[in-house]
């Protein structure tokens, strides 16, 4: 599963490739995953210029112009493929590798962009979703409103995790995987520490 690491190097990536064209068309292959795909809500972002893409936690966040917010989670296999220019298939992280043969029965969403630039989303579990959200209200969603401060935020601090820990008889490692508590830390780098 990507995890916060894994995410936020898929979004550097996205950042450096799609950020600022505008979406043509889309298509969507099939639109079963964890949640269907509201095909009203993805017809809305034709037309609209990708302003900015950023992570929340495990979360991929595109913020399109006009309010549009495209939340994204990988789940166990998602990940997206970049089509450039010359039409050459380009990862957009390091935990998968590209197989053609394999890979197209598993794209499910096509977003294609000016200059000729497309991307995929592929995801072979189909654990992964895609939503659609205001820009004015996004935090209060059901899957970013509880989400407790990264790893590396300010407000993650020894004071912090005393005042969370204190009378609490909880394993640590179930207390550094509550998303409440800490966000975007999960099995892989846990199992790494135990």
């Amino acid at each position: 599963m990507p995890e916060l690491p894994e995410v936020e190097v898929v979004k550097r990536s996205l950042r450096s490739k799609v950020q600022n064209l505008i979406i043509k068309k889309v298509k969507i292959n099939d639109d079963r995953l964890r949640y269907r795909i509201n095909k009203n809500l993805i017809r809305k972002i034709i037309g609209l210029k990708l302003k900015k893409i950023e992570r929340r936690s495990k979360f991929l966040l595109f913020f399109f112009a006009k309010g549009s917010v495209m939340l994204v989670h990988l789940g166990m296999t998602g990940k997206f493929f970049f089509i450039n220019k010359k039409n050459i298939k380009c990862k957009t992280s390091f935990y998968y590798n590209i197989d053609k043969a394999k890979d197209q029965k598993h794209d499910h969403v096509v977003f294609f962009f000016n200059k000729n630039q497309k991307l995929i989303y592929n995801d072979v579990r189909k654990f992964g979703f895609i939503k659609f959200l205001n820009s004015k209200n996004y935090n209060d969603n059901l899957h970013l409103k509880n989400l407790g401060p990264e790893p590396l935020e300010k407000e993650f601090n020894f004071k912090y995790f005393k005042h969370y820990i204190k009378d609490r008889n909880r394993v640590i490692k179930e207390i550094l995987m509550d998303q409440n508590f800490l966000s975007g830390i999960g099995n892989i780098e846990i199992g790494k520490i135990t």
